[in-house]
């Protein structure tokens, strides 16, 4: 709802008279421009191609369409069938990311699972967040989350999505420093956006950390809270366009022509170390707030460079 509000703002701020409604709990945005009826659902534009949101919703859609189209690096992947098929790609791999094929927002997605005790649950806990049931198994790639966004051909923002963490301070458990993290930075907010951080998602880090979350850190000692790099259970989001390679960046783009998307979320998994990087997944509505309200950097203002790309692409349909 936040990139709903800021688009219809800059909309407005154009002269243009919006019309918002939540159908189904999803923001569509409608209006008229050039004497003809517009809409906008998410961030998605109506003349999009029929071919991008069923290729950005499923993983294993994202998967073939690159791996025929592109040359962009991609994590081994496997659709979960059976206990001996999984536990052969866990052998092969080591260490394993289990998600839903079709969620989002980090839902249902568990990282680091390397026996066949943890991958079980894992699978149980990302069929909840699939409509269709099915999971993916994913070799797990090492580095740093990076979302790349691409509007109308053009990568225009980039930023490091870092998980949730607090600091030890040699008596407090894990628990109680979420808590108290919580609790006392008045950096975090309830909503994502509200604040320059969200409040850390307890349920999560309890996921994640098991019996841990009643472990004492050192004092100084960072811990890692939660295994998703998501705004939404307490993350932060550092912008870092001028730091990725041009070879990133350039893959970015290839991929978000390849699902034939006006504007794209593309996620990777970067090691700035060694410079190898893997493309995850592909977001057709991505959020503005993460690009806008970083946590560390310089704010890029995305709804005037996607009003302005929109309306562009509005007026040149009067040169057909």
């Amino acid at each position: 709802m936040v990139t709903a509000r800021m688009i219809m703002s800059e909309l407005e701020a154009r002269d243009i008279v919006v019309d918002a409604a939540m159908p189904e709990r999803v923001s569509v945005l409608s209006f008229e421009y050039n004497g003809k009826p517009r809409l906008i659902i998410g961030c998605t534009p109506d003349f999009s191609s029929a071919l991008t949101i069923p290729v950005c919703r499923s993983k294993m859609m994202t998967q073939w369409l690159l791996s025929r189209t592109t040359s962009v690096p991609l994590p081994a992947t496997l659709v979960y069938t059976t206990d001996a098929e999984a536990e052969a790609f866990l052998h092969r791999y080591g260490v394993l990311v289990v998600k839903p094929q079709d969620g989002a927002h980090g839902n249902g997605v568990t990282v680091g699972v390397d026996t066949m005790d943890k991958l079980l649950p894992a699978v149980a806990l990302a069929r909840q967040y699939s409509a269709t049931g099915r999971v993916l198994l994913q070799q797990m790639v090492s580095g740093r989350d990076v979302r790349v966004l691409v509007v109308d051909g053009a990568v225009v923002a980039a930023t490091y999505r870092i998980p949730a963490s607090v600091v030890g301070d040699g008596t407090s458990t894990i628990r109680q420093l979420i808590d108290t993290e919580n609790q006392t930075n008045p950096d975090r907010g309830e909503k994502p956006y509200d604040k320059r951080m969200n409040r850390i998602d307890v349920a999560a880090a309890t996921r994640f950390l098991g019996e841990a979350m009643e472990v004492v850190p050192a004092g100084g000692e960072k811990v890692t809270v939660v295994g998703t790099a998501n705004i939404g259970t307490g993350g932060e989001s550092h912008e870092c366009l001028d730091e990725l390679p041009e070879v990133l960046t350039r893959h970015a783009l290839d991929a978000a022509t390849a699902a034939r998307s006006f504007i794209c979320g593309v996620d990777f998994v970067y090691d700035s170390t060694t410079g190898a990087y893997y493309l995850i997944e592909l977001n057709s509505s991505p959020s503005f707030g993460l690009h806008a309200f970083p946590s560390v950097g310089k704010p890029t203002d995305i709804a005037p460079l996607y009003v302005t790309a929109l309306l562009k692409r509005y007026d040149s349909e009067g040169d057909k």
